[in-house]
């Protein structure tokens, strides 16, 4: 009797969602724009179900440093520069679950508000001007756009690599789909990973 105990109490440890928080730090780029490459900063907090499903919610942010332009033939230099912050929601599956290492994909929704700064000046006055143009994006893929890999140091700490893509669209697409505009950022990070104890 009590060796069947023993063995529900197992089973039923086994079966508990894990709960994480990941800290996530690393480069990334505009595909679509002429901006070069910047930095990603980003946090989660994140469920892992028994049957490999995860469930997350994330929250990151773009940073590029300005960028010349190519001005040969304008009476102005100009320099662009984007700053991004999103919030997304993580639905993933995770294909590897071994004792040291795990791989998962992931489909992203997310809401992204972007800010494209435009710095000119002028060639002979040397006056300048900054004009922001801030709009708001959103996705809803329908593939997997991020994919995880990460060590297990412990049963509770874990480091890995993190790439993504987003391809965001702004909100006219739902009324002029001509005058829409489009935005693809890619990520690649390191992540750290800690998962919390269950009582």
């Amino acid at each position: 009797m009590s060796s069947l105990t023993l063995t529900a109490q197992k089973v039923a440890e086994i079966e508990e969602p894990q709960h994480a928080f990941q800290l996530m730090g690393g480069i990334s780029k505009d595909l679509i724009g002429v901006q070069d490459q910047g930095y990603s900063l980003g946090v989660a907090y994140q469920v892992y179900f028994p049957k490999r499903f995860i469930l997350g919610v994330e929250v990151a942010t773009d940073q590029s440093s300005y960028q010349k332009l190519s001005t040969i033939y304008s009476a102005k230099d100009r320099w662009d520069k984007f700053t991004g912050f999103s919030g997304a929601v993580r639905l993933g599956y995770q294909i590897v679950n071994r004792k040291y290492i795990d791989f998962s994909f992931s489909a992203m929704p997310q809401i992204y508000h972007r800010s494209h700064f435009i710095k000119t000046r002028d060639k002979e006055t040397k006056e300048e001007e900054t004009e922001i143009e801030n709009t708001t994006f959103f996705s809803l893929p329908l593939l997997a756009n991020r994919f995880e890999f990460n060590y297990k140091i412990s049963p509770a700490h874990a480091v890995g690599f993190v790439f993504d893509v987003h391809l965001d669209f702004d909100t006219n697409i739902f009324g002029d789909v001509i005058a829409s505009k489009a935005f693809m950022i890619g990520r690649a990070m390191l992540s750290y990973r800690f998962v919390l104890p269950n009582n």
